[in-house]
């Protein structure tokens, strides 16, 4: 259930920047711009992060920079608030206790199984399937721009790429889903 138990921001009062999070360790960093994309400033709002509990069954710590804190302690459902307008506001929790940490099953290669519909961040971790999306759409696993943009299918990516067609889809997806097939 920790594997898919994952912190995510639910609402973002403006633009998100980047987003990491290591499930070993419990950390997460979270860093957005009060100014949306539509230029509107939202630093008066409240920025909402869910803390699942299997994640952080002892509760977590926050440290914020840009901003504050306006839940209570170790709410489920952290919420944080800019100090002022145009900000950046970098966020950070930290998990309390340690859990064992999340191991592959070593009979099952990383990449059996992935297709078009895995999350983007799982098809770059994996260096098989990276090397297809390589082969395919070079330009995006080289993108320093990646953002949020690993929670997201590759399916679901489509309408930001307009060189990922239904045809180079249906190729991608083919080519994982040869891998380790045996």
């Amino acid at each position: 259930m920790r594997a898919y138990a994952r912190p995510y921001p639910a609402a973002t009062a403006g633009a998100p920047l980047s987003l990491v999070f290591d499930a070993d360790k419990g950390d997460l960093l979270y860093r957005w711009s009060t100014t949306g994309p539509d230029g509107v400033d939202r630093w008066k709002l409240e920025t909402w992060i869910v803390v699942p509990e299997p994640s952080y069954p002892e509760g977590y710590k926050v440290e914020v920079s840009g901003g504050i804190v306006t839940s209570k302690a170790n709410a489920r459902l952290l919420t944080v608030r800019a100090n002022q307008p145009r900000s950046e506001i970098t966020l950070k929790v930290n998990r309390n206790g340690s859990l064992p940490p999340l191991t592959k099953s070593p009979q099952k290669p990383a990449s059996a199984g992935l297709s078009t519909d895995s999350l983007l961040g799982d098809l770059l971790a994996d260096p098989d399937s990276r090397a297809i999306l390589d082969k395919y759409l070079p330009g995006l696993t080289k993108s320093s721009n990646i953002g949020l943009a690993t929670q997201i299918s590759l399916r679901g990516m489509q309408p930001y790429l307009p060189q990922m067609s239904d045809k180079l889809l249906a190729e991608i997806d083919a080519e994982l889903k040869s891998l380790h097939k045996n």
